[in-house]
């Protein structure tokens, strides 16, 4: 249905008339305008004033909404509204002014502050300065200018409106660094090309707003103060798109200069290149040139080597008589743990010389070289080789161990001394939820400790206030187990009951559940969540028939964090149990007989425990084995799926455990378990995880297809680090879906998931969980899937190499194995893992299995991986002669 205007007003409005709608307005007292409010904003709603996209055509209003009505309806309600109300409406500055002068010529009070909170700092800076409303621009408004291109889909008309507002404060955007959500480069990251800040400077400066020169003393300014990596990067980009020439980069020379001493290593990229472009135009004399490469030939990042050793290269070509200078600045490079770079440093000293100081650092720099490289660095330094070690050690791998005991002393959860204890506990959880274990000792000490007195009340009163606070971001995954045991803390200590934040299903809904539920009964007794059989059966005794009077769902939690037991002693004590659903199950999961009366849920989690990793027979025999995780035990591994859509087609990494068809009832939590289960949340993970401990397949279920997903991406995913968390506990059992997990791990893209899992395979390697022919076995399996990263893995064996001194022998095995690749299959860059290979034999004197060196012998390779095969086969030829 078309809009129908009621009034003279809203006639003027629906035909876009600014100026006659403001002369109606001005004619009206404040009174009468100020009642015309509450209907301008319901006209506002049916014209879809605030909807980002102009160009869809809404019913209510019967037509596009043009740029005359919305200018039309902003000023009706400038006029009209209160100040904070009329701040959400967007006119140009002058408009804004205009409307101001005519209507309230004594003054809008707060307008301009409420416009800047709203991001119209235009507005604000105007109204300012024609006396109209207080209004300073600080660094909130700042950060409210770099946030714009997230809100305002139509900056760049915006910018051109309100040129005259905006052109004396905008480059201050070059100077305030903003916090982790608003920054320029978190701003952009997220935004079209045409849409990010970048542009529209580039844009501005084609108007004649500011020179090039000016943008670039800016940006560079902004550089040498040395910003977090993340936000400086956004500058070093900037620059990269200005592309100053020469000439323009002259008059900044020393900036240039003094920012290869950055900490930042894309600051030091930028640094680098404009220092060979002036070099090579003979503006930076080549003495201050080597003062500053040192720092630089220090770096971690390879290239950057290698861009400081082709400038010393230049330096020693203009003037032969700096080689040796040269070569003393170049020495600092051989701390770089590429052997390639390492190779290329020591031929340059040997091709410039150097004098008795540079030999004397060079004769230092010896325990950082390479194995490959270490006979060039002997035969600089003593004038000849020093012959490599007459014998060859065969590998030693750490022996084969089963997983620690669940019960293990050392696991089991510790009691809070004292009620004191108890509230430092809950005020802990509360703001950090990354320890499960501390949220299930709290849990079970605030049920044994209530009801509380008065007194022993009022000491949760902080943590009680701070709970209030709390809130659950479900969008985020934020702050969800947190919130939901501040919601149960109020309730067992405040008597206050509140409504869940969310109704989802899946781990979150289990975890509101369980909070809800208040039992004693499903406790764990160990990390992780294990239950002791011993104190289950204890738990039973005390409530004897009155189990069967607990909820169904705190029953089976109760068995599926049940650890594997085959001691007779607790089974005979269990059996003593009087007779309900719960007890002849629990029976069974302890190596009884099959239940008389069997109950579905109950059974199915005491096969799971009785017959960890394998299927059970009676449990098929008596529910069918439809149900993953259930009867039939789950299997999971990693394969690809071919999705078409109307945009063409791509592979989607998927797990092999499918959704239960139909759908089961959430209280069979093992089968439930499947993918769409679990949460992009750590703690949620976690918490998952231990509602069934003694297996993670359902985990690795979603975590294989998250992992191989993300490999290929750049966004940290932080919900991936319990995945490995989990692998590095000692009491996980490494099955194959584990070992594969492991696998992908190792492959990861952010530093901090890459360390957790170099420390998870170092592990697990040492205390015999890992079967490293499995994990090479994984590892080729990945291959043909296109989920195999040779570069990053090669750099994460090397750190785990580095880890611990038994190491060497397993990632040497490890890679050993990697070389009965397929012939059609040997991964890019296996040159990068050929040579870890190398210097790993060669630094250990380790002779890899023959088995091993006859796969390599046979592997297709050219090139580099070639020749580095070559060197290995010969070094061992020889070393074994």
């Amino acid at each position: 249905m078309s809009f129908q205007p009621a009034n003279e007003l809203e006639t003027l409005i629906y035909a876009g008339d600014g100026d006659a709608v403001l002369a109606h307005l001005e004619g009206r007292s404040a009174e009468e305008r100020s009642a015309l409010a509450e209907r301008l904003a319901a006209v506002a709603d049916l014209m879809h004033y605030w909807w980002w996209n102009r160009t869809v055509l809404h019913d209510s209003w019967g037509m596009l909404a043009t740029d005359g009505q919305r200018d039309a309806i902003a000023i009706a309600a400038l006029a009209c509204a209160p100040a904070d109300q009329a701040s959400r409406y967007r006119l140009p500055a002058d408009r804004v002014v205009e409307v101001a002068k005519r209507i309230r010529p004594s003054g809008i009070g707060t307008l301009a502050r409420d416009f800047a909170a709203r991001g119209h700092i235009a507005a604000a800076l105007q109204l300012a300065a024609e006396g109209l409303s207080p209004y300073a621009l600080d660094e909130e408004g700042v950060m409210q200018l770099i946030s714009m291109p997230r809100w305002n889909h139509y900056m760049r008309e915006y910018l051109v409106e309100n040129r005259e507002a905006l052109h004396p404060v905008l480059l201050k955007i070059f100077e305030v660094e903003g916090n982790s959500e608003v920054n320029l480069a978190g701003i952009d990251k997220y935004c079209k090309t045409e849409q990010t800040w970048a542009w529209h400077l580039l844009q501005v400066c084609e108007d004649g707003w500011y020179s090039r020169t000016k943008l670039l003393a800016c940006c560079l300014a902004t550089l040498e103060r040395d910003w977090p990596q993340f936000r400086a990067g956004w500058f070093s980009r900037f620059h990269d798109q200005l592309a100053p020439s020469a000439e323009e980069m002259t008059p900044h020379a020393a900036c240039y200069l003094g920012m290869l001493q950055s900490r930042i290593p894309p600051t030091v990229t930028l640094a680098l290149k404009a220092c060979t472009k002036l070099f090579d135009k003979k503006v930076l004399a080549q003495s201050a040139l080597l003062d500053a490469l040192p720092q630089v030939m220090l770096s971690a990042v390879k290239a950057q080597v290698a861009a400081a050793l082709k400038m010393l290269d230049s330096v020693v070509k203009r003037d032969p008589a700096s080689a040796h200078a040269a070569a003393h600045v170049a020495i600092g490079g051989l701390q770089h743990t590429d052997p390639d770079l390492q190779q290329a440093i020591l031929e340059r000293i040997e091709k410039w010389g150097m004098d008795a100081d540079a030999c004397g650092a060079l004769q230092g720099m010896a325990p950082f070289v390479a194995a490959s490289i270490k006979p060039k660095l002997d035969a600089l330094v003593l004038g000849e080789p020093v012959p490599a070690a007459a014998f060859w050690q065969d590998i030693v791998l750490p022996p084969r161990g089963k997983p620690m005991s669940a019960l293990d002393p050392s696991r089991a959860l510790a009691v809070p001394a004292s009620l004191d204890d108890l509230v430092a506990m809950c005020a802990r959880l509360i703001e950090d939820e990354s320890d499960l274990d501390l949220f299930e000792v709290a849990f079970g000490a605030l049920l044994r400790a209530t009801p509380l007195s008065d007194d022993d009340r009022l000491r949760f009163a902080p943590v009680l206030k701070r709970a209030r606070k709390v809130k659950m971001d479900v969008y985020e995954m934020k702050a969800c187990v947190s919130s939901e045991f501040a919601r149960l803390l109020l309730r067992l200590v405040a008597g206050e009951q509140r409504e869940r934040a969310h109704n989802r299903a899946g781990v979150l809904g289990v975890l509101a559940e369980r909070f809800e539920d208040a039992s004693q009964f499903d406790l764990a007794t160990h990390r992780g969540g294990f239950i002791d059989p011993a104190v289950l059966v204890q738990r039973a005794g005390e409530l004897g028939a009155g189990v069967a009077q607990l909820p169904l769902r705190v029953q089976v939690r109760a068995l599926l964090r049940l650890a594997p037991s085959d001691d007779a002693a607790i089974l005979k004590a269990a059996e003593g149990l009087p007779v309900t659903p719960f007890s002849q199950a629990f029976c069974y999961a302890l190596g009884g007989e099959w239940p008389r009366q069997p109950n579905e849920a109950l059974c199915l989690a005491a096969s799971r425990i009785r017959h960890p990793g394998a299927d059970d027979p009676m449990a098929i025999s008596g529910f069918g084995g439809g149900l993953p995780d259930g009867a039939v035990v789950a299997r999971v591994d990693l394969y690809n799926e071919l999705v078409k859509w109307e945009g063409g087609e791509f592979f989607q990494p998927r797990a092999t455990v499918p959704e239960p068809q139909p759908a089961v009832d959430d209280i069979l939590l093992a089968p439930y378990r499947y993918q769409g289960f679990w949460s992009d949340s750590e703690a949620l993970i976690l918490f998952g995880a231990a509602l069934f401990p003694s297996s993670h397949e359902a985990v690795y279920a979603d975590a294989l297809p998250g992992l191989a997903h993300n490999l290929q991406y750049a966004d940290a995913q932080w919900h991936h680090g319990a995945w490995v968390r989990l692998l590095g506990d000692p009491v996980t059992e490494m099955t194959p879906a584990a070992t594969k997990t492991l696998a992908l791990a190792l492959m990861g893209k952010d530093p901090g998931r890459l360390a957790r899992a170099v420390d998870a395979f170092v592990a697990a390697s040492l205390d015999g969980r890992l079967d490293v022919d499995a994990l090479g076995r994984a590892l080729l399996e990945l291959i043909p899937l296109e989920y195999f990263m040779a570069t990053r893995l090669a750099a994460s064996l090397a750190m785990s190499a580095a880890a611990d001194p038994a190491m060497p022998p397993v990632v040497l095995s490890l890679l050993g194995r990697l070389c009965a690749v397929a012939p059609g299959g040997v991964p890019r860059d296996m040159s990068k893992l050929l040579q870890l290979m190398q210097e790993l034999a060669l630094q250990y004197s380790l002779r890899p299995p023959a088995a091993d060196l006859a796969a390599l012998e046979r592997l297709p390779l050219s090139g580099k991986a070639q020749a580095v095969r070559r060197s290995l086969l010969d070094a061992v030829a020889a070393g074994r002669a």
